[in-house]
């Protein structure tokens, strides 16, 4: 399942907005103080134990940086049958996620639930958000040969408390997530629990972090290949595509239909 997401910057070589610098594989970053002068930091540790592959994450603006650390280990299925091991694997991810300031100092650590793999559908990188406050939205996923996929969200303050939690019982596909800048507001597109209407199907929902409130709307005729989904720190998101007309919602879920312009000058991008 293809998932289209904001700010996924696992791109190597490539200095960010907040004058971060790391090149994948390499154990120390650089950064530029507020001199302007290069300082270079070293990283944590890979886990000894097992092949580990590193991802970092940085927001286009603030002080914290994301570390993620992920081990895959395969075993066979139906061993004692002419099957064999080779025609039927499962896969287990393993998974270490770290907030660390720009100067190197890491503020929390957490191992993360365990994703389990089957068939041949690939474990694939853990879509990951990192807002400039340090608070960071997951997707954490279980995919096997015999059930359909469970996805799991999970949002973690920038002290490395959880803040939200929602499993498949709410949205039994994620296909966009979002997260304010500001970390106060997850948006979610996919298909979820539409409570008004008490029933399933293609929707959008937001998820106000400190008020603990929420709302999920249905999108019926929402596409597919939509625009990334964006929501701000006021709790407008934006926007659905529906054939010709592009949707917005307010903070309290009413549907606004919303030009190209005013896309634009809210939300930074034109579609």
């Amino acid at each position: 399942m293809r998932l289209i997401l904001l700010s996924l910057l696992f791109l190597p070589g490539r200095c960010f907005a907040n004058d971060i610098h790391w090149v994948p594989g390499e154990p120390t970053y650089s950064f530029l103080n507020k001199h302007g002068k290069k300082r270079t930091r070293s990283l944590p540790p890979l886990p000894k134990k097992g092949e580990w592959k590193r991802q970092l994450l940085f927001p286009k603006n603030g002080a914290f940086f994301c570390v993620l650390d992920e081990k895959t280990e395969e075993f066979g299925l139906h061993l004692g049958s002419p099957r064999g091991a080779v025609s039927a694997k499962m896969a287990v991810s393993a998974s270490i996620l770290r907030l660390v300031r720009k100067g190197g100092r890491t503020v929390w650590k957490q191992r993360l639930r365990e994703r389990h793999f089957g068939g041949a559908l690939p474990a694939g990188e853990i879509p990951l958000q990192i807002s400039e406050t340090g608070t960071l939205a997951l997707l954490l996923q279980d995919n096997g040969p015999y059930k359909k996929s469970r996805p799991f969200i999970l949002v973690v303050g920038p002290r490395g408390h959880v803040k939200l939690e929602l499993n498949y019982t709410v949205w039994s596909r994620v296909d966009e997530l979002s997260l304010s800048t500001d970390g106060s507001r997850l948006a979610v597109r996919g298909l979820g629990r539409i409570p008004e209407q008490d029933n399933w199907g293609k929707a959008v929902g937001v998820y106000d972090l400190k008020e603990d409130t929420a709302w999920v709307r249905g999108v019926p005729d929402a596409e597919t290949s939509a625009p990334t989904l964006r929501v701000d720190r006021d709790g407008w998101v934006c926007c659905v595509r529906e054939g010709p007309i592009f949707v917005a919602f307010d903070p309290g879920g009413r549907r606004e239909r919303m030009e190209a312009a005013e896309m634009e000058r809210r939300f930074g991008a034109a579609w």
